[in-house]
């Protein structure tokens, strides 16, 4: 029999509540850094140093968005794990209604990030009831060998062959229970399609990339709000790929912000719309992608919600932006 759905609210795209992992052990990762081209370790910087410069930023973005009305939960990692990209939870685990959905991860650095007792608690503190977890993350059981090149030395790795990584493999039209997503390493068809049937939403599966080859997150190039979509149509090769998310995305009524690849490397689609406690509409990216969006862009996005800019450029070192460290509760 299949098990029931999640209960979530109906044509409900934002929220006011998000989850947010403190960079308690933030520093490169050799291992995500082979198939994440967006990621540039500081020159000059110690390991230690890097891992400060991240805290500050975390801090001073949990402080920001708390100020514009967000509530924040914020949780850290056990002392005893290393997990450089913990600050990133949107990956291994996605919220819906009454359910906590649980994902495979491409690498073992990242699948250690999975802590769901430890989530759970924390949302029961915000007065957040989970009454069911969906699991994909037994996939993970499904490995193969992969050499990397560290510091001039081959280095092997296991790796997912099965990965579906959360909200940053999948764009999630919320409102009308439909999931983008593009093929790389870490989003897999097989994974995509059962998750869709699982949940009940309408998969829209594509390909997407740049000079350095396949993205590797499709929230790196697009993002949906309430009233728009933000999308690099130029990464998306194929014309009716092309098409089919255009339509796709128009159908919904949402009005489509085109972006170019250069912006995508500096995370413009990497962005969240979120609403404060009062209802306000907020739209979240970081300081970088604020600078490179245009003036018309930037017009575009104000007529929908106030603009909040997350100054983390030791925290994008990882590859990561805004969207990514944090994890919406519904």
């Amino acid at each position: 029999m299949k098990e029931k759905l999640p209960k979530e609210i109906v044509g409900r795209q934002t929220t006011d509540t998000v989850v947010m992992i403190y960079p308690d052990t933030f520093k490169f990762n050799p291992e995500t850094a082979s198939d994440n081209k967006f990621m540039k370790p500081l020159d000059g910087v110690t390991e230690s140093e890097t891992n400060t410069l991240a805290c500050i930023e975390f801090e001073n973005a949990v402080s920001l968005l708390g100020n514009n009305g967000i509530r924040v939960a914020v949780i850290h990692s056990p002392e005893n794990l290393d997990t450089p990209d913990a600050v990133f939870p949107n990956n291994w685990f996605s919220h819906h209604g009454d359910a906590v959905v649980l994902y495979p991860m491409r690498n073992r650095s990242r699948s250690i990030e999975r802590q769901p007792e430890i989530l759970v608690n924390k949302l029961k503190e915000i007065e957040v009831e989970t009454s069911r977890i969906f699991d994909f993350s037994y996939h993970e059981k499904n490995r193969k060998t992969e050499t990397i090149v560290v510091k001039d030395e081959k280095i092997e790795m296991s790796v997912c062959i099965e990965a579906l990584e959360g909200t940053g493999s999948m764009v999630l039209d919320r409102a009308n229970k439909v999931a983008y997503a593009i093929e790389s390493p870490r989003t897999t068809k097989g994974v995509f399609d059962e998750w869709c049937e699982t949940m009940a939403y309408e998969g829209i599966f594509f390909h997407a990339e740049n000079e350095k080859g396949p993205i590797y997150h499709s929230n790196v190039i697009m993002g949906i709000g309430e009233k728009f979509a933000v999308i690099s149509l130029e990464s998306i090769k194929n014309k009716d790929e092309q098409e089919m998310v255009v339509k796709s995305l128009s159908k919904k009524g949402r009005e489509i912000i085109d972006i170019t690849l250069d912006q995508v490397s500096a995370f413009c689609g990497n962005l969240l719309e979120v609403k404060s406690t009062t209802g306000a509409p907020k739209i979240v990216m970081s300081k970088t992608a604020f600078e490179n969006f245009t003036t018309q862009q930037k017009e575009r996005f104000i007529s929908y919600g106030e603009i909040v800019a997350l100054n983390i450029p030791t925290i994008e070192t990882a590859g990561g932006s805004a969207r990514c460290i944090m994890a919406e509760i519904f």
